[in-house]
């Protein structure tokens, strides 16, 4: 991945700066308050969109005052809105925060970092912790004849631009400082004397490089229009602004003297010197601010010097895969990793362990989380070929080493990366690096992780490398969302080996599943004479001999088949309800990167990219015939008022990440309900009316490294309903509302023992009896779905581990509150809990069995309340 060499910010029209050609800016980015392309507003809770933002617009300050915002988390929100419509407005528009630090800090706890671009103020701006790759724009009145000493102060203190309040630069001094910020050269350390004209109107500037000297000069009433000054070696002159101006110049040993017309208010000279040579006594200036480029130059030395001798690596990688849901298993992928110079990095598939379980080779599938290609675990390349903006964040340390930090962005209509690097001050290694990727490939919408880097040596070699690795993935597939938390360490590595070839060319010939990273992103390589091959289309990549040709997919990720058969048991109805369902998976459906999934009674479609990056569109058809539906007394049914439903239906969603944690996701669906009596249900019962269902569903996600939370609203209409139940004594509304909220997250003990907790809190308006949840939604173990409500609060304990050393297994604790539809004694407490195993079967099955008791029920049930469910799993 490489780094863009661009530092300066950019303004239209002639009162504001230009960008600069180089990697070094002699000045900041700067503008004035009265010009076109700047616009400030204060913000204020419901504001509409300002129209003072036009396209031409280059910077732009939203004002947050104390006290003037009650609740921050709307206030973030329709900041992220306004600043998403105006950027929108105008393509090459900056926006900058300015506010008491306790409003900047209380607007940045909820991910509003990712919308702004820098933080205003006068004096020193403050910058909230929480962003840290942010810019700093400084507000100074200005004045007239010291703009020149006002910005070359700024750079000092590492400010990325100016706003002057006061009209202080007329067009002749943009033109003279445009053309002064396209010069590779950097502020003198001492200035020389200047005789002649006031020693504030006379600047020098310096390209180390080459030797040559830059004068800026302004001119005054009084002027007489010659000047002379120092130079140790013969110069010639020459004018770069302005182009047309009057000026004599020559140089009598040391000293150069110079005439010009003192009507002109401001002259940029260049002399250069004679004979090219090094200056020892001349110095560029130490300025308080680093220069981010010069760090990563000095770093480039340092990767090149620390590669020196490198030809290949071996190592063994464990990738812990932690899932945030409360309910699931640990996964550790062994890998073998193999690095060689000028070859494609490749993985070799060891052993895969589930809760600590070693999992038969046969029956593991291509998985997007699997293998380190999806979790980039290479040094970030920080080339300087314009590519990314570095900003410079101050010191820090790692590992009790002083390092510089800096930070780095994608330019404009790039989309690889963002984040931070820790570099060194002493040896300029990069010793850690946070990375948010930002060109995901489906079914990815978040990818950020931390890599650590250290020096690894074997008996031989010793060379700076990747040492672990922390992360966090978030999947999206038809509609739904999973939340990763990954680990890879490394171990055993081996450099230079003599054999790396012949390893190679084993592997290749073994029955290893193996991944390559390739420049469009990581394939698994299927042999030949793999069965599968023969329906997919491939291109073939020679690897050495006849007997190690392979060949790689040209997706990452095949159709996958999955056939399951079961039964489930509930003591409540005393039925025992058969489980079979066949699953298709496809990934590259039509070639293209569409996934289709066929399951029990749903076909579901989703294209990633329909909408543009990252903007997931998913529809989905879905049909349950023949359905009971039942009231409870107790534990038993009531025969006399079952009703048989059918239904079927088409939705539709669109889910999109907003910033780094957050994804908004928006579904319509449609459905068609119809009612029967089942055979004990009694002639005066009244069914429903067959009607048609919209619902509107609006969820927001949010998925932090540790925590996942999610938070959803639905509004369903009904195109008919009247009267039904006993005699049409039962009424309801054609219109209902279901909303809830849920938090779930995971603790990885050790690499097979993990502790997952989750709450939820659902609620309804205008229900009825159709329209109520029930326990299954809040999934409280054992007791089936003997209650409906109208809200309920659950807490959900879940330890993963095994037993025997080679078993997994779960045990689940729930308890939760439900509030009932009838009047009287609404509440009910229960206490659930579940006992979960999976082991290996004979035919390549997985066996699952899980077991759900009612521990405990406020209310009296009559009878013991469980659960059994027994599945057999066997991929196709």
């Amino acid at each position: 991945m490489n780094v863009l060499v661009w530092f300066c910010l950019c303004l239209s029209g002639p009162w504001a700066s230009e960008p600069l050609s180089g990697p070094r800016a002699v000045l900041p980015a700067w503008t004035q308050t009265h010009d076109a392309a700047f616009a400030e507003i204060t913000f204020k809770p419901g504001m509409a969109i300002p129209n003072r933002f036009t396209a031409g617009t280059r910077y732009g300050i939203i004002r947050l005052e104390a006290g003037s915002v009650e609740d921050w988390r709307q206030a973030a929100y329709e900041l992220k809105h306004m600043i998403t419509v105006l950027k929108a407005r105008a393509p090459r528009l900056q926006i900058a925060l300015q506010g008491p630090p306790a409003s900047l800090d209380a607007v940045n706890r909820y991910e509003i970092a990712g919308y702004v671009d820098a933080y205003a103020g006068d004096g020193e701006p403050y910058v909230p912790e929480a962003d840290q790759t942010a810019s700093v724009w400084k507000r100074t009145n200005g004045v007239e004849g010291e703009v020149l000493a006002s910005l070359l102060d700024a750079q000092a203190a590492g400010v990325a631009a100016v706003i002057f309040e006061e009209p202080v630069v007329n067009a002749r001094l943009a033109q003279v400082l445009g053309v002064l910020q396209t010069l590779p050269a950097g502020d003198l350390d001492v200035q020389p004397s200047v005789q002649g004209v006031p020693q504030r109107n006379a600047h020098f500037f310096l390209d180390a490089d080459k030797g040559d000297r830059f004068l800026f000069l302004q001119t005054q009433k009084g002027d007489q229009g010659q000047l002379t000054f120092g130079l140790d070696v013969p110069h010639t002159a020459r004018l770069l602004f302005p182009e047309d101006g009057f000026y004599a110049f020559q140089q009598r040993g040391g000293r150069g003297e110079l005439r010009i017309d003192p009507q002109i208010p401001y002259y940029l000279f260049a002399f250069e010197p004679k004979e090219k040579r090094h200056l020892e006594r001349v110095t560029v200036a130490q300025r308080a601010k680093i220069d981010p480029y010069e760090v990563v130059a000095d770093n480039q030395v340092f990767r090149k010097s620390a590669l020196d001798g490198f030809e290949s690596m071996v190592a063994t990688e464990a990738i812990h895969v932690f899932p945030l849901a409360a309910d699931s298993s640990n996964f550790t992928w062994i890998e073998r990793l193999v690095v060689r110079k000028g070859k494609p990095t490749e993985h070799y598939d060891i052993d895969l362990l589930i809760n600590g379980v070693s999992y038969p080779q046969n029956k593991q599938r291509e998985e997007y989380i699997v293998g380190p290609g999806r979790f980039n675990a290479k040094v970030l390349d920080i080339d300087l070929d314009l590519t990314y903006d570095y900003v410079y964040l101050g010191e820090d340390q790692v590992s009790g080493r002083a390092c510089h930090k800096i930070g780095f962005r994608p330019k404009q209509g790039s989309r690889q990366a963002k984040g931070v690097v820790w570099i060194d001050r002493q040896t300029h290694a990069h010793l850690k690096m946070d990375v948010t990727l930002l060109d995901l490939k489906p079914p990815f919408s978040t990818f950020e992780y931390t890599t650590w880097f250290a020096w690894k040596s074997d008996d031989r070699h010793r060379f700076f490398t990747v040492d672990r690795i922390e992360g966090k993935v978030v999947l999206s597939m038809m509609g739904f969302q999973e939340t990763f938390r990954v680990k890879v360490d490394m171990s055993d590595v081996q450099f230079n080996r003599e054999d790396v070839e012949d390893m190679v060319a084993d592997a290749y010939r073994s029955d290893l599943r193996i991944i390559r990273e390739t420049d469009d992103g990581p394939r698994y390589m299927v042999k030949p004479e793999h069965k599968a091959t023969r329906k997919r289309r491939a291109k073939t990549t020679s690897v050495g001999d006849t007997n190690a040709r392979v060949m790689i997919e040209p997706d990452a990720f095949a159709s996958q088949k999955a056939l399951v058969v079961g039964a489930h048991y509930d003591s409540n109805s005393g039925d025992t309800s058969p489980l079979v369902w066949f699953d298709y998976l496809n990934q590259d459906f039509l070639d293209r990167e569409y996934i289709l999934y066929a399951g029990p009674g749903v076909v579901a479609f989703s294209n990633p990219s329909l909408f543009g990056s990252n903007k997931i569109f998913s529809t989905y058809l879905v049909a349950s015939p023949g359905d009971s539906d039942e009231e409870y007394e107790r534990t038993e049914p009531i025969k006399e008022t079952e009703v048989e439903t059918t239904f079927g239906g088409l939705g539709f969603s669109l889910a999109s990440p907003v910033g780094k944690h957050l994804t908004l996701k928006g579904t319509y669906e449609v459905a068609y309900h119809s009612f029967d009596k089942a055979d004990d249900t009694l002639d005066e019962f009244v069914l429903p009316v067959d009607m048609w269902e919209h619902k509107l569903q609006v969820d927001t996600d949010v998925h932090t490294r540790y925590l996942a939370f999610n938070a959803f609203y639905s509004r369903t209409w009904r195109s008919d309903w009247q009267a039904w139940g006993l005699n049409g004594q039962e009424t309801g509304e054609k219109e209902y509302s279901r909303m809830g909220f849920s938090m779930e997250g995971s603790w990885d003990l050790s690499q097979d023992r993990n502790l997952g907790y989750s709450a939820t809190w659902l609620s309804g308006s205008d229900l009825d009896r159709f329209s109520r949840l029930d326990v299954g939604e809040a999934d409280i173990s054992g007791f089936g779905s003997i209650f409906t409500f109208d809200r309920a609060a659950v807490a959900h304990l879940d330890y993963a581990t095994q037993i025997g050393g080679g078993l997994p297994i779960h045990f689940g604790v729930d308890a939760g509150r439900l509030w009932l539809p009838e009047t009287g004694d609404r509440e009910v407490d229960l206490v659930g809990a579940s006992l979960g195993l999976l082991f290996n079967g004979p035919w390549k099955t997985d066996i699952g069995l899980e077991v759900g008791y009612g521990v405990h029920s406020s209310r009296d049930l009559g009878k013991n309340s469980y659960t059994i469910s027994l599945t057999f799993h066997r991929r196709l």
